[in-house]
């Protein structure tokens, strides 16, 4: 048995979820997951340990024997590098066979067992949405909606490396994509503090709401740049991410729509006590994106 001390954010705990219930699918083995994101976790049916449950993490992995993972995979070497994704870094570091794309794609969470008065804020929403097609966005994060202070300011540029879109360009992007798109909402995926674009609709509700929401027949798809939105929801509908200093071989998934903006990234490693890299991001046309998503949303 393992028990492994997950550290990190929501996108570091959904990668391990779906490499956790690839592995379960191709060499079970048992797993006790210690993580801020229990939700998550209890939502894919492994078994886990709030954080304040250190000492019973810690007692329960000793006296059974079991190995302990108190290693971030950020903190590899061959993650540093820019050698390994996610994927493959999970595997990895728990000592397990290298598993598919194909299998590493799925997801599979059952929020509604686990929180069943969250459909309750489902219907909410799709009584605001009136049944109509919508389509979901998001255009900045890196912040965790745990222990989260609203009246805390959003920084764009406090982050390692740079991932959000320009608030100008963004709502561009959503005026421009009304604008070829009038029968179609648009649904923002943030928090209280980052910038609530015009012509959007604006929930605030758990995020395992919007892994429900993704999955529904009149959810068409979702632009987002690499943030939580799309570990949470790639495999239940189109998604089109967007990519600045990251990139998604390293962070993303390969049935995506990917764009790649241009970036100087030869001299960016992935290692967060560097600090912000200072690449400048050619952020791509919001024209461009709207066509690129348009086309791509409408793909049999």
């Amino acid at each position: 048995m393992m028990y492994i001390d997950v550290r990190g954010g929501t996108g570091y705990n959904i990668a391990c979820i779906r490499v956790l219930q690839a592995l379960e699918r191709v060499q079970p083995e048992e797993f006790m997951v210690r993580s801020p994101y229990w939700d998550l976790f209890a939502a894919a049916n492994i078994d886990y340990y709030k954080p304040e449950e250190i000492r019973d993490f810690i007692f329960d992995a000793a006296s059974t024997n079991s190995t302990i993972i108190e290693h971030r995979l950020y903190d590899m070497d061959g993650f540093i590098k820019k050698q390994l994704n996610y994927k493959d870094a999970w595997t990895q570091l728990l000592g397990m066979p290298a598993i598919l794309d194909a299998e590493y794609n799925k997801l599979y969470l059952d929020p509604y067992k686990v929180f069943p008065q969250l459909k309750t804020e489902v219907e909410k929403i799709n009584k605001e949405l009136k049944d109509k097609k919508f389509i979901l966005v998001q255009f900045w994060g890196g912040q965790s909606p745990i222990g989260f202070d609203q009246n805390k300011s959003y920084d764009f540029e406090h982050e390692p490396l740079k991932r959000h879109y320009p608030v100008e360009k963004a709502q561009k992007w959503v005026d421009l994509f009304r604008e070829k798109n009038p029968d179609v909402e648009v649904v923002q995926y943030a928090l209280p503090n980052e910038p609530q674009l015009n012509g959007c609709k604006h929930f605030t509700v758990p995020y395992l709401a919007y892994y429900v929401l993704s999955k529904q027949t009149n959810c068409l798809g979702a632009f987002c740049i690499d943030s939580s939105l799309q570990h949470l929801i790639t495999g239940n509908t189109k998604v089109m991410v967007l990519w600045a200093a990251s990139l998604p071989e390293h962070f993303g998934y390969s049935c995506n729509k990917n764009i790649i903006q241009p970036c100087r990234r030869d001299d960016i490693l992935y290692f967060t006590e560097l600090g912000p890299s200072g690449a400048k991001v050619q952020y791509a046309d919001p024209e461009f994106l709207v066509d690129e998503f348009t086309k791509y949303i409408q793909e049999k």
